[in-house]
């Protein structure tokens, strides 16, 4: 077995560790109720049944995370079996990546030791959530990238395939999540300093054609295809002015910059053992000249973490999902301490002290309680049951993000808006008005999140029938769920 293939072995194993009990996804767990995960779901459902995406359905997230879930889908429509397989092969490449990194800086048996406690450190992170975000299945690129960068700091080059990759990954991450490109921008002004510095220019602009073309060939893929399917207007509406225009506040860029750094604030105080790994680690690594020699390389790399940080930030957003496009940076803090936490050089010793944090931080992931909860006990298998029973063949999951109840009743949707969006979507109340009016849906779901009575049931009230009301927590909210057949069905 050669080293590739010894190192792809070894993250596999502890991506499939690491995922299996961190991800909501996993067989280990009932179900996945995080509202994006099955919003992704059933989006990637309905294109496998030959929808199109901002054509037919409306969801605002990237073209390639929703082809991500499609395959998912393929795999398995009725659980989330396929997407904790995606999980895995994705952190498996991103795990592969880092162990690349790692070896930039120290010898490569040191690698096997430091790259469980950062899968560890990742996944039992707040900001990884649920599992399965599109901030996760950004990270092998985002990874590779890191990776291109730190080797353009040390050997001052970098190969025509690699600059190519490098197209392709951010174009992919773009294809994701069009702000977290920020990155790329860092690369792309650091390779030209680098250039530049090093004299190295005679083949600088063949090198940024090769990375602007594989940054255009997944674009140009999906762009035909949507235009070939009468959705490339619907695409750009959606994807970039809808995004751009409703997730994004109008302010100067000075309060976009002390928001930012409120944003950086919040998540230094969210887990100090994290951010003191993320920020103290990698202070000290940069102090260490045997990492990075010079200081204007040193810069280059702060440089990449900002525009990371303010491309995800630009918006004056902030879920705790966000962040975890930005913890591949604590792999410098990781190595400091690998080196500092010597033993008397026993390695021994600190194999075990670092298999034992892994743990330690795998067994403390917030999502291990959902474990035990049963299937049969949650309010969209309840439902589920209910729509079975009674054939039902459409349904709406009115007034709120999709909550899994489409998956769990096996049905697609069967109008464009078939979930609530965090931005106002125009007409959207005027279609849904019109098709409950006319009973269009056999079943509405709606929630309430708390005790004063929502308007909006009274509307239902008078085409629908309540069949059954139930209250399940949700991200610390109790909420209470309201099912609602058609009358006369």
């Amino acid at each position: 077995m050669n080293n590739n293939k010894k190192i792809i072995a070894f993250a596999f194993i502890v991506s499939l560790l690491t995922i299996l009990i961190c991800s909501c996804n996993s067989p280990l767990y009932p179900f996945n109720i995080w509202v994006d995960e099955n919003a992704f779901m059933t989006v990637g459902k309905s294109w496998l049944h030959g929808l199109v995406p901002y054509r037919d359905i409306f969801e605002q997230k990237g073209p390639f995370l929703y082809f991500i879930f499609l395959i998912a889908n393929l795999i398995s429509q009725k659980t989330f079996i396929g997407v904790f397989i995606l999980e895995v092969f994705s952190f498996t490449i991103s795990l592969f990546w880092t162990f690349k990194i790692i070896q930039l800086y120290t010898k490569k048996k040191h690698s096997y030791y430091i790259l469980p406690l950062f899968a560890a450190v990742i996944c039992y992170s707040p900001f990884f959530s649920y599992g399965g975000s599109a901030e996760e299945f950004c990270l092998p690129f985002f990874i590779y990238g890191l990776y291109t960068l730190l080797k353009l700091l040390k050997e001052k080059t970098l190969t025509k395939n690699e600059y190519f990759i490098n197209g392709l990954c951010a174009s992919f991450v773009f294809l994701i999540k069009f702000n977290l490109v920020g990155f790329w921008i860092g690369f792309f002004i650091s390779q030209l300093f680098i250039s530049i510095k090093e004299k190295n220019t005679q083949d600088l602009i063949k090198k940024n054609m090769m990375l602007g073309l594989g940054f255009l060939i997944p674009l140009l893929t999906f762009s035909v295809y949507f235009y070939l399917n009468n959705s490339f207007k619907a695409f750009v509406n959606t994807y970039f002015l809808f995004n751009s225009n409703s997730y994004s506040h109008k302010m100067t860029f000075i309060t976009r910059v002390i928001i930012d750094f409120k944003l950086f604030y919040k998540n230094l105080t969210s887990k100090w053992i994290i951010m003191t790994l993320m920020y103290v680690g990698t202070i000290l690594f940069l102090l260490e000249n045997k990492y990075i020699k010079l200081w204007n390389e040193k810069i280059l790399l702060i440089f990449t973490y900002i525009m990371s940080f303010f491309g995800i930030y630009y918006g004056g957003f902030s879920y705790s999902y966000y962040f975890l496009f930005m913890m591949p940076y604590i792999i410098f803090g990781l190595i400091y301490l690998y080196d500092k936490v010597k033993f008397e050089n026993n390695r021994i010793l600190r194999f075990i002290f670092f298999i034992l944090l892994s743990i330690f931080l795998i067994s403390r992931s917030d999502n291990i309680p959902f474990m035990k909860i049963k299937k049969k006990n949650l309010v969209q298998f309840k439902y589920a049951e209910i729509m079975k029973k009674n054939k039902a063949k459409t349904l709406l999951n009115y007034g709120f993000l999709d909550s899994g109840f489409y998956m769990s009743a096996d049905i697609l949707p069967s109008v464009r808006y078939f979930e609530l969006q965090n931005a106002p979507v125009d007409g959207m109340n005027e279609v849904l008005g019109q098709m409950i009016d006319n009973r269009k849906f056999d079943y509405i779901v709606v929630i309430q999140t708390n005790d004063d009575y929502d308007p909006t049931i009274r509307e239902i009230h008078e085409k629908y029938n309540l069949v059954r009301k139930d209250r399940q927590k949700f991200d610390g909210m109790s909420i209470t769920y309201h099912l609602y057949k058609a009358k006369g069905l």
